[in-house]
């Protein structure tokens, strides 16, 4: 419900032009395949990362389920939150969005 209320709001309150990009870190005891497959339907392109506890996801079996649910969908693999932020600003032009979301230990 969390990511389809997220959608839903961005879609309706924040227009975007340009490029929609996510960065991204999950508790393994969340529904991430569930989330990847709503989220997979509006960003365009995932940072995929995670937090320094042991609940969290490895980003390389979020990148698994996102090949799964999402076939093609653009993404990156960051060894930290930090690098996953950065790379997104970086590679952000001046129309795009960056979303950070997931856990809130992100």
């Amino acid at each position: 419900p969390s990511a389809e209320a997220l959608v839903s709001t961005l879609r309706e309150s924040v227009p975007v032009a340009g490029t929609r990009r996510v960065v991204l870190a999950v508790s393994s005891d969340k529904d991430y395949r569930g989330m990847l497959q709503i989220l997979a339907g509006y960003f365009d392109h995932f940072h995929l990362t995670r937090y320094g506890n042991p609940r969290g996801v490895p980003p390389e079996k979020l990148a698994a389920v996102l090949a799964e649910v999402a076939t093609g969908k653009p993404y990156t693999l960051h060894a930290t939150s930090h690098e996953a932020w950065a790379a997104a600003r970086a590679a952000a032009g001046q129309l795009d969005l960056i979303c950070v979301t997931g856990s809130v230990f992100l």
